[in-house]
C-alpha cells in the first residue's frame, strides 16, 4: 500500500534496495537473484510527480541514491555513495554493519575489480591504452513494438506459461526471475497512480486536477494492459525506457505512428504535439545521451517518413534541447522536403539531427547475415551504434582500440615509454627499418597482437556478465524468453561485440609523414624522428611545424595519404571481424568517437603527424582537427575513399559551418550532403556555430546555457563540457563553400 509520508522520507536518502534484495536471494539462480533484487528495488523506490506533469516517472533521481544497481553502466558498487553512507550520521551503527555485510557478499558478483581478472599480457595492453574494454554493458533497444502491442500483462502471461511448460528446473527459475522483475515494474508504475490519487485527494497545492486524473487513469491501465491512445503509449514507453536504462528510443516515429494517427481522428494536432513535447521534456530531465531514430526506407523501397516524423523534427527544433540525440535515416535520393527540414533544424545551431545513409548500412547488415526485414528496421543507439531494435545484443562500446598508440609501440619495439614497460611483442628496433615496407610490416604485426589481446579482454568482459541477466533487457529482447537465455548468454536473435577504433586518421597522417620525410625525401632519419617524438619536439620545433603544417594530411583529397588511411582502416576492421564473439556473432568495429579522442590523449605520446604529447586525437572518421584546409568537397572525397567492404558500427564525419554561410547557402549545403551520400558516405554530424560565439561562451557561460554542439556521435551543451573538450571543438575546421 502506498504511503506518502514514507515515500517523502525516502527521497534524497541513500538507499540499498537492489543490494538488499540481491543478498536475500544470493544463493539462488542468477535470474532469481537479480529479478528479486529489481522487485525489491522497484517496489521501494520513491516516486516523483512534479506539478504540471502529464507524463510521469523519474527513476534516475531515485537510482542515483542506490549503493548498487545493475544497469547499462554495469553492476558496480557506487563507491561515491558508499563513502557518503559510511560518513553519514543519518544511519545507525546497526544499519551500517548490515550494509557492510551486504557489500562483502555482493562484491564477487560485481565488475569493480574486473581488470584484476585479466592475464598479465592483457593487463599490459590495457594499461597502455592500445586495446581494452570500456567495461560497459552496451547499448540496446528493447522491443517497444511488442510491449505496446501486448502490454505488461501480456508479458506476464507469457512468462507464466513458459514457467508451466519448463522442462528443467533451471529454465523454471530463469522465467521466475524475469517474473519478479516484471511484477516489480508493474507495481512501480501503479504506485504513480496511487501517488497522484493522494495528491488529488489532499488537494496538494500546485497540482492540476485534470492532469492528476489523467495520470491516475493512464498508470493504472498501463501497469497491466496495452495502451490504446497516444498519451497512454507515450507513458508506457517512458516507463519501459527508464527501466531499460534510459538508453535509446529506436525508430520512434514508426513505433508510435499508429497511436498518433488514431488519436488525430478526435484530438487536435496542437494537443498531440503538446503530449510529444511533454515526453521529450522527460528525456531532457535525464540529461543523458538518448538516441532517437526517425525516417528511413522500407523493404519495398518506400519511404518510412510519416506525419509523426515531421512532428518530431518540429518539436525537437522548437524545444532546442540537446536531447533526443536525433538521427535521420536518409540517402542521396531522399525527398527534397526532408533535406530542407533537416537543413532548417541544423541552421538553428542545435547540432541535430545527425544523418545516416540507408544505402550503405542496410546492405552491410544483410551481408552480415541479418535478415532483410530486420536490416531495413535498423536503428541507432547510444551515440551512433547500429543495432537491430528488440532483437540484438551487440555489446556496443565494450571495446576500444587506440591505433595511434599501436604505431607508437611499433616505433619502440613494443615498449611503452609512458609507463616504462614492455607491453607488446618485439617487432624490431628502428635501426632495422631501412625501408618503409619493413616499418609497415612491424606496425601490422603490432596491430594484430593488440587486436588479439583486445578480443580476449572483451570476450572476458562479456562473459563476466553471464550471471548478470539484466532482467528488463532480457525480458524485452526477442529470443531471450524463447531460448530461456539472458542477453549475456546469447539469448538475443543477433549477437556481436562492437568496439570503437580511435586514431586511424592520426596514424595515417603519421605513417605518411614518416614515409615522406624519412624514406622518400630523406629529410631526416627514422632515429632522429623518433628522438624528436620522445622529447615531445623540444629542440625540434621546426620539425614539428613542418610535420604539422607542410606535410599532406588526410581530408584534403591527397591520394597517397588518403590511400594509407583507407588501407590501415580496412586492414584493422577486417582482421578484427575474423574473431568470433563469445555469445555469438563477430567482433566488429566503428569510428563513433564519443569522448575517446580526449580520454585516450593522456596515454598517447607525440606522433609524426606533428601532434604533441597528450594532445587530442582526431575527433571523428574525418580529418584531424584543423588539418582539412581544401574545403568540404575535398574532405568528403577523402572520407569516401574508405571502402565499405567490411562491417562498421558507424563511421562519423563531423562538419562545422559558420551560421551565416550555412543559412545563406542552403542549396549548396544540401547538394553537398547528397553528394556525400551518393559517394557512399556513412554518416554526417553537423555543427553550425561561429568560432567567436564559442569563445564568448567560454568567457560568459551564463549567457550561453542552451548552446548545443556535436562532439563525437552525440551532442551536448557547450558550457557543460570540460574546457579541454571545448577547446577541441573550437579547433575544428570551419568549412566554406
Amino acid at each position: 500500500m502506498f504511503c506518502f509520508k514514507e515515500n517523502e522520507l525516502r527521497k534524497n536518502k541513500i538507499s540499498w534496495f537492489f543490494l538488499e534484495g540481491f543478498v536475500h536471494m544470493i544463493d539462488e539462480n542468477p535470474s532469481v537473484r537479480e529479478g528479486y533484487a529489481r522487485y525489491n528495488m522497484y517496489t521501494k523506490l520513491p516516486i516523483y510527480i512534479n506539478p504540471n506533469e502529464k507524463i510521469v516517472g523519474n527513476m534516475n533521481w531515485a537510482l542515483s541514491n542506490e549503493l548498487i544497481y545493475n544497469n547499462v553502466a554495469n553492476q558496480e558498487i557506487n563507491e561515491y555513495n558508499l563513502n557518503l553512507f559510511r560518513e553519514s550520521e543519518d544511519f545507525t551503527r546497526t544499519e551500517k554493519a548490515v550494509v557492510e555485510g551486504y557489500i562483502r557478499k555482493i562484491k564477487p558478483y560485481t565488475l569493480n575489480d574486473i581488470e584484476d581478472r585479466l592475464s598479465p599480457d592483457e593487463q599490459k595492453i590495457s594499461r597502455s591504452s592500445a586495446g581494452g574494454s570500456n567495461h560497459f554493458n552496451g547499448h540496446m533497444i528493447v522491443d517497444y513494438d511488442k510491449i505496446l502491442k501486448i502490454g505488461l500483462g501480456g508479458y506476464r502471461e507469457l512468462l507464466e506459461n513458459y514457467m508451466k511448460e519448463s522442462e528443467t528446473e533451471r529454465d523454471y527459475h530463469f522465467y521466475n526471475g524475469l517474473l519478479y522483475a516484471l511484477k516489480g515494474l508493474q507495481e512501480y508504475i501503479y504506485k504513480h497512480a496511487e501517488m497522484a490519487q493522494y495528491l488529488l485527494d489532499n488537494k496538494v497545492e500546485g497540482y492540476n486536477q485534470e492532469d492528476l486524473e489523467m495520470i491516475i487513469y493512464n498508470c493504472k491501465k498501463i501497469s497491466n494492459e496495452a495502451p490504446e491512445s497516444f498519451i497512454e503509449a507515450l507513458q508506457l514507453f517512458w516507463f519501459i525506457f527508464m527501466a531499460a536504462d534510459y538508453d535509446s528510443y529506436g525508430r520512434f516515429d514508426k513505433t508510435m505512428y499508429s497511436f498518433y494517427m488514431n488519436d488525430r481522428k478526435h484530438i487536435s494536432d496542437e494537443v498531440l504535439e503538446s503530449y510529444l513535447k511533454y515526453f521529450l521534456n522527460k528525456g531532457e530531465q535525464n540529461r543523458g545521451i538518448l538516441n532517437m531514430t526517425i525516417g528511413g526506407t522500407e523493404c519495398d523501397g518506400s519511404s518510412s517518413v510519416n506525419e509523426l516524423t515531421w512532428l518530431i523534427l518540429k518539436a525537437v527544433s522548437d524545444l532546442g534541447y540537446k536531447s533526443p540525440n536525433l538521427c535521420v535515416r536518409i540517402d542521396a535520393d531522399s525527398d527534397q522536403k526532408l533535406y530542407e527540414r533537416v537543413h532548417y533544424n541544423l541552421s538553428k545551431g542545435q547540432a541535430i539531427p545527425a544523418l545516416y545513409n540507408d544505402k550503405i548500412i542496410i546492405p552491410m547488415l544483410i551481408a552480415m547475415g541479418i535478415e532483410k526485414e530486420d536490416a531495413y528496421n535498423y536503428s541507432l543507439a547510444g551515440c551512433s551504434q547500429v543495432i537491430i531494435p528488440g532483437k540484438s545484443n551487440f555489446c556496443c562500446d565494450v571495446g576500444v582500440y587506440n591505433v595511434l598508440k599501436i604505431l607508437e609501440l611499433t616505433l619502440h619495439d613494443g615498449y611503452d615509454k609512458r609507463i616504462d614497460e614492455q607491453v607488446s611483442i618485439h617487432t624490431g628496433k628502428i635501426e632495422d627499418f631501412d625501408t618503409f615496407d619493413k616499418l609497415y610490416k612491424a606496425y601490422d604485426e603490432q596491430m594484430m597482437y593488440v587486436i588479439e589481446k583486445g578480443v580476449s579482454i572483451n570476450n572476458k568482459d562479456v562473459l563476466f556478465r553471464k550471471d548478470m541477466p539484466s532482467s528488463i533487457r532480457t525480458l524485452f529482447t526477442e529470443g531471450c524468453i524463447e531460448n530461456a537465455k539472458a542477453i549475456f548468454e546469447g539469448g538475443a536473435v543477433y549477437n556481436a561485440v562492437q568496439s570503437e577504433v580511435i586514431g586511424l586518421t592520426n596514424t595515417a597522417n603519421a605513417l605518411y609523414a614518416i614515409k615522406k620525410m624519412v624514406y622518400d625525401d630523406k629529410k631526416i632519419t627514422l632515429k632522429e624522428l623518433v628522438s624528436a617524438l620522445d622529447c615531445n619536439f623540444k629542440g625540434y620545433e621546426e620539425l614539428q611545424s613542418t610535420l604539422k603544417n607542410k606535410v599532406d594530411k588526410f581530408g584534403n583529397d591527397c591520394e597517397e595519404v588518403d590511400s594509407i588511411r583507407a588501407n590501415i582502416g580496412k586492414r584493422f576492421y577486417e582482421y578484427l571481424s575474423e574473431f568470433d564473439g563469445p555469445i555469438g556473432g563477430k567482433h566488429w568495429a566503428g569510428e563513433v568517437i564519443f569522448q575517446s579522442h580526449m580520454n585516450l590523449a593522456p596515454f598517447t605520446l607525440a606522433s609524426a603527424d606533428g601532434r604533441f604529447d597528450y594532445e587530442p586525437l582526431a575527433d571523428s572518421a574525418g580529418a584531424a582537427q584543423g588539418t582539412d584546409v581544401n574545403g568540404p568537397t575535398a574532405l568528403i572525397k577523402s572520407v569516401t575513399k574508405i571502402p565499405y567492404t567490411y562491417p562498421t558500427i558507424s563511421r562519423n564525419l563531423n562538419l562545422k559551418f559558420p551560421k551565416d554561410l550555412f543559412r545563406e547557402e542552403k542549396d549548396k549545403i544540401i547538394a553537398l550532403f547528397r553528394a556525400y551520400f551518393k559517394l557512399e558516405g556513412c554518416q554526417l554530424q553537423i555543427n553550425v556555430v561561429d568560432k567567436e560565439e564559442l569563445l564568448k561562451a567560454q568567457q560568459n557561460p551564463e549567457n550561453y546555457k542552451n548552446l548545443v554542439v556535436r562532439i563525437g556521435g552525440y551532442n551536448d551543451y557547450f558550457v557543460e563540457i570540460p574546457k579541454e573538450m571545448q577547446d577541441e571543438v573550437i579547433s575544428r575546421t570551419g568549412q566554406n563553400i
